[in-house]
């Protein structure tokens, strides 16, 4: 890649998004910030995290101001960084956009579009890791069925590259690659 690239994440709770994310970070040697990950970071644990948030409700604004910042120092090196957390809003893909343009990358929206019982039913049965939450199957429908309404779909002004969560890893890259080559 000869400009850098910001991979802004669209897609709700159990597309795929962390599991794409963590195997092209590693594939192609890319930076992945994930907001999950984060939280835990800055806080010890989960529990923790949302114990902060609900007392002060400034965990979100923490956790993507350090996001923002660890993004700065990677772009500003002339290497692409992966946001492996929801863009589903418009005026969130514009403020990393703006952040992207000023250090020189390109933002490109991955759109993980998967079935809505899929998403579902992985929610509930993954394992829960750093970067990922497991929820009971009512609370993953509940949370698909919010996300779902939220997601703004990219206007023509977007760069997007949009993958079958469906399909294995190997079928996911073949299908980004040929896209950002598009691109």
């Amino acid at each position: 890649m000869n400009n850098p690239y910001l991979f802004m994440f669209l897609g709700y709770p159990g597309s795929g998004k962390t599991y794409f994310a963590k195997q092209l970070a590693e594939k192609m040697n890319i930076a992945r910030f994930n907001a999950d990950a984060t939280r835990v970071a800055a806080m010890g644990t989960i529990e923790k995290a949302r114990d902060f948030d609900q007392k002060t409700g400034l965990l979100n604004s923490i956790v993507f101001g350090v996001i923002d910042y660890a993004t700065v120092q990677v772009l500003e090196t002339g290497n692409s960084v992966i946001g492996d957390y929801q863009h589903n809003a418009r005026i969130f893909r514009a403020k990393r956009e703006a952040l992207a343009h000023r250090h020189g990358a390109k933002a490109v929206v991955v759109w993980l579009k998967t079935p809505r019982n899929i998403a579902v039913q992985r929610g509930a049965a993954r394992d829960e890791l750093l970067d990922q939450r497991q929820h009971s199957l009512e609370k993953m429908e509940a949370l698909v069925d919010k996300y779902m309404n939220l997601i703004e779909v990219p206007g023509s002004d977007e760069l997007v590259i949009e993958i079958d969560g469906t399909l294995s890893f190997e079928q996911q890259y073949e299908s980004f690659m040929l896209q950002l080559q598009a691109l």
